[in-house]
């Protein structure tokens, strides 16, 4: 799909494309700023992949589609021990590994952010009430700057999704911690 104010391509909504893995996922590390490009690649391959972004506003005012994790992107991986191919993609610099075994990321993790992709990428709000799936940042060290995403919301706490150590990991901090990604 094409944005018809830039002429760039915007992901599409998420629905019964969106891609399916029947083996486990597995987090790639991009080269800076080629997260579409080693998605198109991977893709041009023959790999599922899975590249969650948000919308945020550019400094001309434009919407555009940011990689809700910069560098890293989800692949599916029949087989966790075949990765080769994989890190020798254009635009990938490395496949996150324990040993000689793609290191895993739950399914549910995936479904999740897989499931809030629409709502991520729909036109931001300024004042929004915060919602699961939303991008943000927490806004003190040492997290600060580093992309989440909602992934529960418990009263005055939000449990946020972050690519951390090599894994999707989940921490819980108080909502007045967190602020809207740019």
């Amino acid at each position: 799909m094409t944005n018809n104010t830039t002429g760039r391509s915007v992901p599409s909504a998420p629905g019964p494309d969106q891609p399916q893995c029947h083996g486990i996922w597995g987090v790639v590390r991009t080269n800076p700023q080629c997260e579409h490009y080693a998605n198109a690649n991977l893709q041009h391959r023959g790999r599922s992949t899975f590249l969650p972004t948000y919308a945020a506003r550019s400094n001309h005012g434009f919407l555009i589609h940011r990689p809700l994790f910069p560098c890293y992107l989800f692949v599916a991986f029949d087989d966790p021990t075949i990765w080769r191919p994989v890190r020798e993609t254009p635009g990938v610099h490395s496949v996150l590994t324990s040993g000689n075994h793609v290191q895993p990321v739950s399914h549910n993790a995936v479904s999740a952010l897989q499931a809030s992709e629409a709502q991520r990428n729909a036109t931001p709000l300024p004042d929004a009430a915060w919602n699961v799936g939303d991008a943000c940042c927490i806004s003190h060290e040492p997290f600060q700057h580093i992309v989440a995403a909602i992934s529960a919301l418990n009263g005055h706490l939000a449990t946020i999704s972050i690519i951390m150590l090599g894994q999707l990991r989940d921490i819980t901090v108080p909502i007045t911690d967190i602020v809207r990604a740019e």
